[in-house]
C-alpha cells in the first residue's frame, strides 16, 4: 500500500467519522466521532510529514 492508497483511506476515514458525527444522537456518540476524525487526520499528518522526509 503506497502512500496514496493510504492518504485516501484516512480521507474516507475522516469522512465517516465527520458524517457519523452529524447523525449519531447523543452528546458522547458524536464526540467520538470527532476523535476518530482527529485521530485520523493526526496519522495523516505524520505519514505526510514521514514521506516527504523519505524523498529528501
Amino acid at each position: 500500500m503506497n502512500f496514496g492508497q493510504k492518504r485516501t483511506t484516512l480521507l474516507v476515514i475522516i469522512a465517516l467519522a465527520g458524517l457519523a458525527s452529524f447523525v449519531a444522537p447523543t452528546a458522547s456518540q458524536q464526540l467520538s466521532g470527532v476523535a476518530v476524525g482527529l485521530i485520523a487526520l493526526a496519522v495523516l499528518t505524520v505519514l505526510h510529514i514521514k514521506n516527504k522526509g523519505d524523498r529528501a
